[in-house]
């Protein structure tokens, strides 16, 4: 997109989505929001298109190691790739088998509903469903959230 006066108008649409995606991932965490049915929807297995996908285990550390990662404030606007979740997940992230588990992640993330791919794009945002549902399970787990 080039520096012109011509392209004013997409400039106008990309700050008022950056905006929005700020406002909405202001925490607003009600305790009553996420009902348990949605929290124990996260932790149960699901069919996608003929593909069993397992359900999270909510009190599992890696679990909830990963949720507070997504949820980190430095991703709200430019969103997260594979790579920088694996570089904060996993110590070593150049071996293949965990360059493999972090894609079975996020892709498992994205069939239960907690974050969306960006179309043409390498990148991920947080749904507004997936943000309440993490902010609420990591109230309730006691761990620090990060904004």
């Amino acid at each position: 997109m080039g520096k012109s006066i011509s392209n004013l108008y997409r400039y106008v649409g990309i700050s008022k989505s950056i905006t929005k995606r700020y406002i909405d991932a202001l925490p607003d965490i009600d305790l009553e929001k996420p009902t348990l049915k949605e929290i124990k929807n996260v932790s149960e297995k699901i069919e996608v298109n003929n593909r069993t996908i397992t359900g999270f285990n909510l009190l599992n550390n890696e679990t909830l190691k990963l949720l507070q990662v997504i949820s980190n404030g430095k991703y709200l606007i430019n969103g997260f790739t594979n790579k920088s979740i694996r570089k904060e997940i996993f110590y070593e992230s150049d071996s293949k088998y965990i360059i493999n588990k972090t894609t079975r992640l996020l892709y498992k993330l994205k069939c239960h509903g907690i974050i969306k791919k960006v179309a043409r794009k390498n990148k991920y945002y947080l749904t507004t469903n997936g943000r309440n549902l993490i902010s609420s399970i990591l109230v309730f787990t006691n761990r620090q959230l990060l904004y």
